[in-house]
Order: structure tokens, then sequence, then C-alpha cells
């Protein structure tokens, strides 16, 4: 700390002690060696000096000055910041012993299990080649017609995606053929179809990438949240993702025919960014060139660069795992 001058009356020094807090600069005031001289001030940041000097020049040619009237100001930051304090005792309560390196090693179950599952999945399903689970053929009419394998790779993948992908045939020349509805099989009751396309996979570089991201990010929300906590992100980010890829219009990339783990990872790397942005003291920050790679990323997905993306699911699961972040806030901090 670093004395910049000192104001005979005690009221003027709290006036002006409130005004600098408004300009984040921390001050505090003490009673003067020399009772001559009232209170002394000091500045807490030594690069902050010069600055509070030059504010306490003005104050004293001008103490009249409205700008100076900032006691409500400053006792609203006064406020959150006992309510940060607060926060970070919170925090450090619910940390584990031995601090974040203990957190870090726990073990990561239900990310490992989701891994291994969608591995299964997509293998079983064949990585979703339907060459291999539907053969076509050309009716009197003219018209195609599909017929379909009866084999466990057709049953799962037809049960797994948001619509039965040999059903839903949009036909947008004569609406009167086919079943166009994105959401038809939902309204059927067969909810489990917003989330169990996060299991299917195109290719293998598609899962490998996938589940790359699945175990850094799912491993550290795992490990400081728990699995409910995980299986609840992955759910909720997952369906979003499904739900706005199947309604955003078809000019613009919208189609229930998507799969791929992508929307629940990029909502569950939302919530990793923007929770530390509201809760400072949160144990985990990602690195600013990791986000700018990875919103980089989304954005080049959505060039003609790289065709056939479900971006409208990566949008969707972005913004639903950064919508959680108050709500985890006040109930789930790390443990």
């Amino acid at each position: 700390m670093r004395k910049f001058g000192a104001i005979r009356d005690e009221i003027d020094a709290k006036r002006l002690i409130d005004y600098l807090l408004t300009q984040r600069i921390v001050a505090v005031m003490d009673v003067a060696a020399d009772p001559r001289d009232g209170w002394e001030l000091w500045v807490r940041e030594e690069d902050q000096f010069d600055s509070a000097k030059q504010i306490l020049a003005e104050f004293r040619e001008a103490p009249g000055d409205p700008r100076f009237e900032a006691t409500a100001a400053a006792n609203e930051i006064r406020k959150r910041q006992s309510q940060d304090l607060q926060r970070r005792a919170k925090l450090q309560q619910t940390m584990p012993r031995g601090g974040l390196g203990s957190m870090m090693s726990r073990q990561i179950p239900l990310t490992i299990g989701f891994i291994i599952l969608a591995a299964i999945v997509s293998l079983i399903t064949k990585f979703g080649d339907v060459s291999v689970m539907r053969s076509e053929r050309i009716n009197a009419d003219g018209e195609i017609v599909f017929q379909f394998e009866n084999t466990t790779a057709s049953a799962v993948y037809r049960a797994l995606m948001l619509v039965d992908p040999f059903e839903y045939r949009p036909d947008y020349k004569r609406p009167s053929l086919g079943n166009k509805d994105p959401l038809a099989r939902l309204k059927r009751g067969e909810l489990w179809r917003l989330v169990t396309p996060v299991l299917l996979h195109g290719n293998i570089m598609h899962l490998a990438f996938n589940m790359l991201a699945m175990y850094s990010l799912g491993g550290i929300i795992e490990r400081l949240h728990g699995k409910w906590f995980l299986l609840a992100a992955i759910l909720f980010t997952g369906a979003v993702g499904s739900l706005v890829q199947a309604l955003v219009p078809p000019s613009l990339g919208g189609t229930p025919i998507a799969l791929g783990a992508s929307g629940a990872i990029f909502g569950l790397f939302g919530y990793l960014w923007v929770r530390p942005m509201l809760e400072p003291m949160y144990p985990i920050r990602i690195p600013r060139g990791s986000v700018v790679m990875i919103l980089g990323w989304m954005f080049l997905c959505m060039t003609p660069l790289i065709p056939g993306i479900a971006n409208a699911a990566h949008v969707g699961g972005l913004l639903a795992g950064m919508t959680i972040v108050p709500l985890a806030i006040r109930f789930w901090p790390p443990s």
C-alpha cells in the first residue's frame, strides 16, 4: 500500500474512497499521525497510485461535484464482493482434501461407459451405412420403393434415430407422398429418440474425434460434479441439439436425419467455457486458445469447405450448455 494524500474532513474522505472504488481503485483511510492532517489516504495497488493522486487533486478542486456522490454505487460493489467471498468460502469447503489435483484424479465411469456404448452402437449399426440396410427398386409408376433388410444393424439404427430414416421421406414437390414430419416418432411417445442419436456415428473418424472430446470435457465435468450431473448435461444438451437440428429449415441445413454426439459435446464445452466467466472461483478454465480453436472449427463447419455437418445441432447444444450455467452455480458446486 502507498499513501497518496490526506483529507481533513472524515465525510469527504469517505466520499472519495467510495468514488475511487467505483473507478476500480481500492483505497483505505486511516487517522493521520498529526491530527491537523485529518485522514490519510492509502491506495492498495502501486500501479494505481498516480490515478488516485490525480482524482484526489480533482476532488480538492471541486469537492461538491455530483460525480463524487458514489456512496450507493460503492455499497453495491462491496455487497457483490462480499457475496463473492461467501461463494469462495463455500467452494473451498466443498473442495476435496488434496485440492484440485485430488479431484482430477477421480474415476470417470460414466464418461468411459458412454464412450464404450457409443463405440458398440456405432459398430452394430455399421456406422449408419444405409447401403447395407436397404435396397431400392423402381415400381411400375416410376417411383423409388425401399426394401428394408431385416438385420440387427437396420433395427437398431432405425430405433435410435430421431426419425425412422427409411420412413421419413419428405417430398417438397409432392407433399402428399412420404412422411415429412420430423417429430412424427416423438409424437407417438418414442421420447428416447431425442437423445439416442448421440450414440450413433457416421464413420470411425467421426466416432474417434467425438469420443476424444467426450473423454476430455465429460471427464472434467464428471470429476467436478459427479456422474448424475454429467448424465443430465448430456441428455439435455443432446436433446436440444437434436430438436434444433430437426426443426431448422432444410435451406439452412436442418434435417432430423442426423447422428453423432457433437451437439452434446458442444454443450459440455459451452458449460465449461461460460461457468468460469460467471463464477471466477470455478476451478477449471478452458484456455483462450482452445476456445478460439473450438469456435473456429464450429464456424468452419458452416462453410462449403466441410459439407454434411449437423451445424444446427452444434449451435443448439452449445447454447443449451451455456444456459444451464446459472442453475448449476446455485445448485451444483464442485464436490
